[in-house]
């Protein structure tokens, strides 16, 4: 499957497509095309936590496009991280999907650990 059949699918099932580690300098969107197609119909994108959003949004500035949620990539219980927080009304996927294009008081809040 191509990757907006995939995007598709995930959509007609009633999910959220949200791209992994899209900086990560290798196995990823940006590492492989080098930009995200406008046309790619994704829900959110994640970047990986050592993403600056200053320096990584001067790098890919087609990423503004998207909300940016960061995520660790945990492999064990003391990496998990709390970095992105969905203000929504309830645990729903409906709800998930209205903070992620920050719409009707949802929202999605990183707290950025880098800053630079």
């Amino acid at each position: 499957m191509s990757i907006d059949e995939v995007v598709a699918k995930v959509h007609l099932l009633g999910g959220l497509v949200i791209p992994a580690h899209v900086d990560r300098p290798s196995f990823s969107l940006l590492a492989n095309l080098g930009f995200v197609p406008d046309s790619l119909e994704v829900d959110g994108l994640e970047v990986t936590p050592h993403f600056v959003p200053g320096q990584g949004l001067q790098e890919w500035p087609q990423l503004k496009a998207w909300c940016l949620i960061v995520n660790g990539d945990a492999h064990r219980l003391k990496e998990i991280q709390n970095r992105t927080l969905f203000k929504v009304e309830a645990p729903l996927i409906q709800e998930i999907s209205l903070a992620l294009r920050g719409e009707e008081g949802r929202k999605v809040i990183v707290e950025w650990s880098n800053e630079a």
